[in-house]
C-alpha cells in the first residue's frame, strides 16, 4: 500500500528529535528580579494523603491552592510551549507559611472535616546565586464528618404563632428540594445553600422581606445526648459504644430554626397590589403630559407614557405580577427578566413598594427605551489555498450591513435588515470566480404568534419567539451559472435550561437556475448534473436542536436539525415529465463536539453526519421523476475548505473513491447527498505576540461524502459500508491561531495522508499513505475563529 516508507520514516525522526529539543528547552524555568541574597518561594507542592479517589483529590488540592497566602504563591508564566517565567517572586517567610496553614485548616473545616493535620516543611537549592525555596504542605483531612439527622423545627423557635405555623408547613411541603440529608457531608457551604433555598421558598409565597439572616442552622457533632449521666451499666456501656462508632464515623446533628425575636415585619405575606409601567421613562420626561391606559379586566395594570413609543395592550404580556395574588419573588425576576431579554429598553428597573400597615405590595416598573434605530458593517474574510506549485487558491471577501429596528410596530419587536456581499477570488486577486449578493429581512416577535394553546410547559409559552423571514439572493458564479434565490419562512424558537429549538413552518424557497455554457460543457460530460443543477419549488417543514452542556473543564455541543420537503404533494400531484420543478426530499444533520480544557491546552473533537435522500414522483407513465433522483445543488454536502477536511480545498474531495479529472470542464467541483466526518486536534499554548495569545494546534480529519443512489458519472461515487475504509480520506496539519478579543485569525496546514478520490492524472496515489510526502506539498486555510 505505501509506495516508499523510508522517506515517511526520516520525517518521523525528525519530528521527534525536534519534539525532544522543544521537551528539554520546555523544562527550563527562568527567574526574574529575585530577592538577593535571601531565600524566595520557587514552588509549591500540596501533598493529600488519604484514601481519596483521584477526583476528589483534585477538587481538594484546588481549593487548597486558593487558601494560600499570597506570599506563599507562585505565579509561572507560560512563554512558548513548557517553557515558563518567573516574576518578582516573593521571599519566604515562615510566618507566611503557618498563615496558610491556618487558612487550609478553617477550609477543612468548613468542607466537614474536623480531624485535619497538616504539617509544613521547606528546602532550599541554590542556583546561579538563587535560594530557590521550595514549600511542601502534607495535608492529611481525615474522615469526613457526615450528617446523621436533619431537623426543620420552627415551631420552637419562638412563641407560637399563625405566621410560625404557616412556615413550618411551607418547609415541610418543599422537602424534595431539599439540599440537606442524612449521610451527606456536613459542609457549612452546603448547609448555607440550604438556608438560601428555603428563603427562596419562603419569598415564593408571599414573605417579600424574609431574609437568611432569619434562620438558624444549630449542630451537635459530639452526641450530647449520649453523654447524659447515668447509673444503669447497660446504658452506660450503650453510650460507650455509640462514642466508639462516631469516632470511628464521626457525624453530626443538625436542627434548622428561626432566630430568637424575630422582626415581625419579615414574617408577614404580602399580596399583589397595583402594578405601574412606565415605558418610556426617561429624564426628560418631565417636560411631557403623562398619558395613563388601564389594560386589562380582571387584574388590569396602569400603563404610564409620555411619548407614545409603546402599545400598551403590547406590554401587558411580559408582566406576570398580577393583582390580587400571593406575591412570588419568582414572578417578580420573571417580569424582570423578560423586559431586560427585549432589546427595546436599555434600563429596567422594578421597585417594590409595601403599604405600611398592610399585607399589600405595589410595583413600579420603569422602562428607559434603548435607541430605535442603529446600523453595523461587518467584514470577513477567509482562505482557500491549494498545492503551492498549482496555486489552485480561492480568497473569500464580504461585508455585511445591518439595520436594525427595535420597536417594530411600537410592540418592542425587533427587526432586521441584512444586505451581504460576497466574493471568491483566485489567487490572482484581480480575478473574481464568485459573486453573491443577499438581502434579507425577519422580524423578530418576542412572544408566539398566534399563541400556541396545545404547548403545556409555560416557559415554552413565556419566552417562545416567533419568526418572520423573508430573503432575496443571486449568486453568480462566473462561466458557470448565475441562480435567483427567493425565500420566505415563518418560525418559533424555545428555549429551555441547555436547549435551544428552531422551528420553520413553513419554509417555502423557489430557485431559478441560469445555466452557462461551462455547465452546459459539464452536463454534456455528467448527464446527472442535468437533474442536479436546476430550478425549482422547495415548501419544507425544518427544524433545529441545539443542546449545550458540559462543566467548568468541558463544553459539549449537541445540533440536531432536519428538513421535509413537500411529503404529502404525491398524493394531490402527479408530474407529467421526469424534469419535475417541484422538490420532494428528506434531510437529516447530526454533530456532536466536545472541548476539554487542560490547564492552557485543550483537546477538541467533532463528529458531522448529515443525510439527504430525494423522494421521486411516481410518472403517469409509470416511470420515476429525476428531477429527485438527487438532492439539488443546493442542499448537496461538500467537504474541503478552513472548517471542514483541511487538506482539500473547499469542494475538491469526493464522492467516495472517485478518480476523475477536476478539469473546469469536467468535474471541477465535488458533493453528494451523505457526508461522513470526524475532527480532532490537540491545542496548546505558544507566546503573547505583541500583547495577543499565540496558540498552535496539531490536528487530523477524517471523512468524506458520497451519492446515495449510484451515480454513473462517478463510479465508486456511492456510499458502501463494505468500502467505507478505502473511500475514507484521511488529512492531518497544524496551525497557529491568534487571538484579537473580538476576532480569532486561524492560519492552517495539512497534508493528505489518505486520499482516495486524486485527479485522473494522479490515479496512482489514490490511497497511498503519505505519497510524495513534501513539507510544501500540502493545503494552506486560512478561517476565522476556531473550526469546532
Amino acid at each position: 500500500m505505501f509506495v516508499s516508507a523510508a522517506r515517511p520514516l526520516q520525517y518521523a525522526y525528525l519530528l521527534i528529535v525536534i519534539a525532544a529539543v522543544l521537551l528539554l528547552a520546555g523544562s527550563c524555568t527562568t527567574v526574574k528580579n529575585f530577592p538577593q541574597g535571601r531565600p524566595f518561594v520557587y514552588e509549591t507542592n500540596i501533598d493529600i494523603q488519604g484514601k481519596y479517589s483521584t477526583d476528589e483529590k483534585k477538587t481538594l488540592r484546588s481549593q487548597l491552592e486558593q487558601q494560600l497566602h499570597d506570599s506563599i504563591r507562585v505565579r509561572r508564566q507560560q512563554k512558548f510551549l513548557f517553557w515558563q517565567s518567573i516574576k518578582n517572586p516573593p521571599a519566604y517567610d515562615t510566618l507566611n507559611a503557618a498563615k496558610s496553614k491556618l487558612f487550609m485548616s478553617a477550609l477543612l473545616n468548613s468542607l466537614g472535616y474536623y480531624r485535619d493535620s497538616i504539617s509544613v516543611s521547606d528546602s532550599v537549592t541554590v542556583e546561579d546565586g538563587q535560594q530557590r525555596t521550595t514549600v511542601n504542605f502534607t495535608v492529611i483531612p481525615g474522615k469526613i464528618f457526615t450528617l446523621d439527622s436533619v431537623w426543620y423545627n420552627l415551631l420552637d423557635s419562638v412563641p407560637y404563632s399563625p405566621d410560625i405555623d404557616t412556615l413550618q408547613k411551607i418547609t415541610m411541603a418543599s422537602m424534595e428540594g431539599r439540599l440537606l440529608k442524612k449521610g451527606d457531608p456536613f459542609s457549612k457551604p452546603l448547609i448555607s445553600s440550604e438556608l438560601d433555598r428555603l428563603s427562596d421558598v419562603y419569598r415564593n409565597n408571599g414573605y417579600l422581606r424574609f431574609s437568611k439572616e432569619q434562620l438558624l442552622a444549630v449542630w451537635d457533632t459530639v452526641g450530647i445526648a449520649a453523654l447524659r449521666p447515668t447509673f444503669d451499666p447497660i446504658e452506660l456501656a450503650r453510650q460507650l459504644e455509640e462514642q466508639r462508632k462516631r469516632r470511628e464515623n464521626p457525624t453530626a446533628d443538625l436542627q434548622i430554626r428561626l432566630r430568637p425575636n424575630p422582626d415581625s415585619l419579615r414574617l408577614n405575606r404580602y399580596y399583589v397590589g397595583t402594578v405601574r409601567v412606565y415605558p418610556d421613562f426617561n429624564s426628560d420626561t418631565a417636560f411631557y403630559e403623562p398619558t395613563i391606559t388601564r389594560v386589562g379586566t380582571s387584574t388590569p395594570i396602569e400603563v404610564i407614557s409620555y411619548q407614545g413609543l409603546f402599545k400598551p395592550t403590547k406590554l401587558i404580556r411580559y408582566v406576570h405580577l398580577k393583582r390580587g395574588q400571593l406575591y412570588r419573588q419568582s414572578d417578580f425576576l420573571k417580569t424582570q427578566n423578560r423586559f431586560n431579554s427585549l432589546g427595546a429598553w436599555r434600563l429596567v428597573t422594578v421597585t417594590q413598594l409595601p403599604r405600611p400597615g398592610a399585607d399589600t405590595v405595589d410595583f413600579e416598573i420603569r422602562l428607559t427605551p434603548a435607541k430605535k434605530m442603529s446600523t453595523s458593517i461587518n467584514f470577513d474574510v477567509s482562505l482557500n489555498q491549494g498545492n503551492i506549485a498549482t496555486q489552485s487558491s480561492l480568497i473569500g471577501l464580504g461585508s455585511t450591513f445591518t439595520l436594525l429596528n427595535r420597536n417594530f410596530a411600537k410592540s418592542a419587536a425587533l427587526a432586521t435588515w441584512n444586505l451581504r456581499y460576497g466574493v471568491e477570488l483566485t489567487s490572482k486577486i484581480d480575478s473574481i470566480q464568485t459573486q453573491q449578493w443577499t438581502l434579507g429581512h425577519t422580524i423578530q416577535f418576542p412572544r408566539l404568534v398566534p399563541r400556541l394553546l396545545f404547548l403545556k410547559s409555560p416557559a415554552m409559552l413565556e419566552y417562545g419567539k416567533t419568526f418572520l423571514g423573508f430573503n432575496l439572493g443571486l449568486t453568480d458564479r462566473i462561466d458557470y451559472f448565475r441562480v435567483i434565490t427567493l425565500n420566505t419562512s415563518w418560525g418559533y424558537e424555545f428555549s429551555w435550561r441547555n436547549k435551544l429549538l428552531s422551528i420553520r413552518v413553513p419554509n417555502i424557497e423557489y430557485n431559478y437556475l441560469q445555466r452557462r455554457f461551462l455547465l452546459d460543457s459539464l452536463i454534456k460530460e455528467n448527464a446527472s448534473y442535468r437533474y442536479i443543477f436546476s430550478d425549482g419549488l422547495i415548501a419544507s417543514l425544518a427544524g433545529n436542536l441545539t443542546i449545550a452542556g458540559g462543566r467548568k473543564d468541558l463544553t459539549k455541543l449537541t445540533r440536531i436539525s432536519a428538513e421535509l420537503s413537500n411529503p404529502f404533494t404525491g398524493l394531490i400531484y402527479q408530474p407529467r415529465n421526469k424534469e419535475n420543478k417541484l422538490y420532494r426530499f428528506v434531510k437529516i444533520d447530526a454533530e456532536h463536539s466536545q472541548t476539554y480544557k487542560i490547564r492552557r491546552t485543550a483537546i477538541a473533537w467533532r463528529l458531522f453526519a448529515g443525510l439527504g435522500y430525494g423522494l421521486p414522483f411516481s410518472l403517469r407513465s409509470g416511470e420515476t421523476d429525476s428531477s429527485n433522483f438527487y438532492m439539488p445543488f443546493f442542499r448537496q454536502y461538500y467537504a474541503g475548505g478552513p472548517n471542514s477536511m483541511r487538506a482539500w480545498a473547499v469542494r475538491k474531495l469526493g464522492p467516495g473513491s472517485s478518480v476523475k479529472s477536476y478539469a473546469r470542464n469536467i468535474a471541477p467541483d465535488r458533493f453528494g447527498d451523505m457526508r461522513l466526518e470526524l475532527n480532532a486536534e490537540y491545542r496548546f499554548y505558544l507566546t503573547n505576540l505583541f500583547g495577543f495569545p499565540l496558540e498552535g494546534a496539531l490536528y487530523t480529519d477524517m471523512g468524506n461524502v458520497w451519492f446515495i443512489r449510484r451515480n454513473a458519472d462517478f463510479p465508486n461515487g456511492e456510499f458502501r459500508l463494505s468500502r467505507l475504509w478505502k473511500d475514507i480520506a484521511i488529512g492531518a496539519g497544524t496551525g497557529l491561531r491568534i487571538d484579537f478579543g473580538l476576532l480569532k485569525l486561524r492560519l492552517d496546514y495539512a497534508y493528505k495522508v489518505k486520499d482516495p478520490s486524486p485527479d485522473e492524472n494522479a490515479a496512482s496515489r489514490q490511497n497511498k499513505l503519505f505519497y510524495n510526502w513534501k513539507p510544501l506539498n500540502g493545503q494552506f486555510q486560512l478561517g476565522i475563529d476556531y473550526p469546532f
